[in-house]
């Protein structure tokens, strides 16, 4: 028996594919303005790697969307591995790609789909690092209004760190931290990790634009540098962030700060470059 879907269905299958797309794109903008009012449909855009008006259109079914270029907006956005799954699933039309009757999904847990999220959301490890704060509070609404995020997400986040054993209910019912620690596999860590990043630049723009210059230092520099001193250049970073974070995490704690070094090129490397890079022809 031919599992060839006829016209009508995979044209239904691709109407489905579109609005679960437009799905996702309206609930990423939401939730990020959930965490930052100021973010834009033009933030979104560079976030997925479209044009704003490629993401109006697509917002307004004005414009289908291939499985490849799918595939690329769901890992810009973070999406967990179940999820992304299911939603490229539905752009499988043709008779190869087809799932076989009775054939069982990809098995994900639950612990897994938790330490996604929790790598994923940036505010599941401020919750962490404000609970080390003497006057905290296991309350969504005080943990929300400290850190701009909407008490909704807060109180998931909350429930999900409570699954993951990294916080606790004392005697008196209220959440601390435990001190213990998660790991997630390689494929759930990239994906999640590089959307944590994208949100992180987010924040920093807001807080360019919200904090004063008292409580903050943004400074860049641009150079021309030898590549192959790279290696050792992101093992000094390493030293030291870990010889500032602890001369912070010293006395009276009671703000939670972000601490990000970028360094990046510029200019595009060819082959020969980066393979000098790969070997760290400098120690």
């Amino acid at each position: 028996m031919s599992l060839r879907p006829s016209k009508k269905q995979t044209k239904l299958q691709s109407a489905q594919a579109q609005r679960a797309l437009q799905q996702l794109l309206l609930q990423s903008l939401t939730q990020s303005r959930l965490r930052n009012a100021s973010y834009s449909l033009r933030s979104l855009a560079r976030k997925i790697g479209c044009s704003p008006a490629a993401v109006s259109e697509i917002l307004s079914n004005k414009r289908s969307v291939s499985k490849k270029i799918a595939a690329r907006i769901i890992e810009r956005l973070g999406i967990e591995p179940e999820a992304k799954q299911t939603l490229l699933s539905l752009f499988s039309t043709a008779p190869q790609e087809q799932r076989q009757v009775g054939t069982p999904h990809t098995a994900y847990t639950a612990l897994a789909t938790d330490q996604f999220k929790a790598v994923a959301e940036w505010y599941h490890f401020a919750i962490l690092s404000l609970a080390e704060t003497p006057d905290f509070r296991s309350d969504p609404q005080w943990i929300g209004a400290r850190l701009n995020v909407g008490a909704p997400l807060i109180a998931k986040a909350l429930e999900r760190i409570e699954r993951l054993g990294l916080m606790r209910r004392n005697n008196d019912g209220e959440l601390v931290v435990t001190g213990e620690q998660f790991s997630t596999t390689d494929e759930i860590a990239s994906t999640a990790i590089q959307g944590t990043h994208s949100a992180i630049l987010d924040l920093a723009r807001y807080s360019l634009e919200r904090d004063q210059v008292s409580t903050r230092d943004f400074t860049t520099m641009i150079m021309a540098v030898d590549p192959a001193r790279l290696v050792k250049a992101k093992k000094m970073i390493r030293q030291f962030r870990e010889k500032l974070c602890e001369y912070l995490e010293q006395g009276d704690r009671s703000e939670v700060y972000q601490l990000g070094i970028n360094l990046f090129p510029l200019s595009r490397q060819n082959d020969q470059i980066s393979n000098k890079i790969e070997k760290g022809a400098v120690k």
